[in-house]
């Protein structure tokens, strides 16, 4: 049977960078992470009188124009909902 450690090994380390991978939110600075956050706690207390979609659409905008590297408009709606 041929040896297959080469690509035994690259598999095993792809796995282990796998398990250990972070969030978009995880990879932002702490300034960012402290602005979102506010912008989440508005979102619970009913400050915005938009729709949840044109919340997330306005933060990825703001944020990217910012240089923050964040998720698609679609997964920022579901952060938004998050209660952690």
């Amino acid at each position: 049977m041929p040896k297959a450690t080469s690509l035994l090994a690259d598999v095993d380390a792809a796995a282990k960078s796998f398990r250990n991978r972070t969030t978009w939110f995880d990879m932002l600075g702490s300034e960012a992470q402290s602005e979102l956050l506010a912008a989440r706690q508005k979102w619970h207390a009913g400050g915005f009188t938009l729709k949840r979609y044109q919340v997330s659409r306005l933060i990825v905008k703001a944020a990217t124009n910012r240089g923050w590297k964040v998720c698609d408009e679609k997964r920022m709606a579901e952060w938004l909902d998050k209660n952690d």
